[in-house]
């Protein structure tokens, strides 16, 4: 045990970091790794894509068991209309501000004060961080830091992902899986687009499938769980054309699909893979074509409300029972790798993420490192 660390410090200090996704890491991760040291911590670096690390620190004993808090250290870029510097903390009453807040380096700092603050000598069981890159971007680094846990065949009881849910315990989560489209036409006059397809009209019908995907009743769902809606989808980007008065050549655009866990996602996407064929067939008479390209994927996440330790989660965090979020996390993945219960909790609200002056509410700082000192303490 050592001397402790302050939460807000702490966190000023992880926000001065800016880990914007697919950029360097390292100086937070090494920064972090000191920390987990001073605190009796063995720690384990893991290089990834370059100029990217994991961390993995243990506490306590080499035993089967524990608990591991999951973090990842990238942000989103900050951006512009922010009324201050975005890693530089801002108090202003009640809300702390910067980059990376909420989502979510306000549970890294709360999680690194209490593990500072813990005589981790005496644990029963271990205590995991686990600190993964590329969260915001498809969920990239968390994989090879769970192939390393598998490897090393830990098996922790419990895993806590923080991710902002506004203290209360969250046990599912929509999976993701997301595509870029290019369609490819011959060029052409404007004045011929009733005899000859462009890449926007072909792609029009491969629109309208993704659309009707979230407006159609899916072939399952499990009822009343707590858990996001079953599936939403969206265009992100659309990049097309040349000029009005030509028949565009190219039209390229990236879409998702998230689905709660108790879906296939693959079968879903069938009618957008028949849309994607018929403009083929459109296309081929005029040397067209489409291509399709997965970007990434992550699965959705459903542990039983009634998995083991849930009852004392609920308790510790003053819920009234466990919900669902509809965003993506790395814990579809960590239930997938491992047979812990795996639960989503932090501060902040994910609503005041993404944005120009992201905030997370002091009180649900302090709130976060109040659950965490107490869960520790019992559980371990």
């Amino acid at each position: 045990m050592n001397d402790g660390l302050d939460l807000s410090e702490t966190l000023a200090t992880l926000v001065g970091f800016a880990t914007e996704s697919r950029h360097s890491n390292l100086a937070l991760i090494d920064w972090c790794a000191q920390r987990a040291r001073d605190a009796g911590g063995a720690v384990t670096i893991l290089p990834g894509e370059p100029d990217r690390a994991n961390l993995l620190a243990r506490f306590g004993p080499e035993r089967v068991g524990g608990v591991l808090l999951s973090a990842h250290t990238d942000v989103v870029p900050a951006g512009e209309g922010w009324s201050s510097d975005p890693y530089a903390l801002r108090v202003d009453g009640s809300q702390i501000y910067g980059r990376g807040t909420a989502d979510m380096k306000g549970f890294l700092a709360a999680a690194l004060t209490v593990i500072a603050g813990q005589d981790v000598t005496s644990f029963g069981r271990p205590l995991y961080l686990a600190l993964s890159y590329d969260e915001e971007v498809g969920c990239v680094g968390v994989r090879g830091l769970l192939e390393h846990i598998d490897h090393a065949n830990l098996q922790p009881d419990l895993v806590v992902v923080g991710e902002p849910t506004s203290l209360r315990p969250c046990v599912a989560h929509s999976g993701k899986i997301a595509y870029r489209i290019t369609v490819m036409a011959a060029a052409g006059h404007s004045s011929r687009s009733r005899r000859q397809p462009s890449a926007i009209s072909a792609a029009l019908g491969i629109w309208a499938a993704i659309d009707d995907l979230q407006r159609r009743e899916p072939p399952s769902i499990v009822a009343r769980r707590p858990g996001p809606r079953a599936i939403s989808t969206n265009i992100g980007t659309i990049v097309a054309g040349v000029g009005l008065n030509v028949l565009a050549p190219y039209c390229t655009f990236d879409f998702e699909l998230r689905s709660s866990a108790d879906l296939d996602a693959d079968a879903l996407l069938e009618p957008v893979w028949a849309a994607v064929a018929a403009a083929r067939a459109e296309l081929a008479p005029h040397a067209g074509d489409v291509v399709v390209e997965e970007l990434h994927r992550y699965p959705g996440m459903l542990t039983d409300p009634d998995a083991p330790l849930m009852a004392d989660i609920v308790r510790l965090a003053g819920a009234d029972g466990p919900g669902g979020i509809d965003y993506g996390t790395e814990g579809g993945l960590y239930a997938e790798a491992m047979p812990a219960t795996v639960v989503i909790f932090g501060p902040g609200d994910i609503a005041d993420a993404h944005r120009p002056d992201e905030f997370v509410d002091q009180r649900q700082l302090g709130g976060s490192e109040s659950f965490l000192r107490q869960l520790i303490g019992q559980l371990l």
